[in-house]
């Protein structure tokens, strides 16, 4: 495994508990509509044909 590989996996998994963390801050339920928490959401989302990723 090269050095690039293992940064992209780093980041991947940066991301992935940035995201966790985020989610389990959160004491309530989303009751109205926040443009900034929504694009967070979303941009945290990957879609790939191999596995599914969290």
């Amino acid at each position: 495994m090269g050095d690039a590989d293992a940064a992209s996996r780093q980041g991947v998994k940066d991301k992935v508990d940035d995201l966790t963390s985020f989610l389990d801050g959160r004491t309530e339920a989303i009751t109205e509509y926040s443009e900034t928490q929504i694009r967070r959401l979303i941009e945290k989302i990957t879609v790939s044909d191999e596995k599914l990723t969290r």
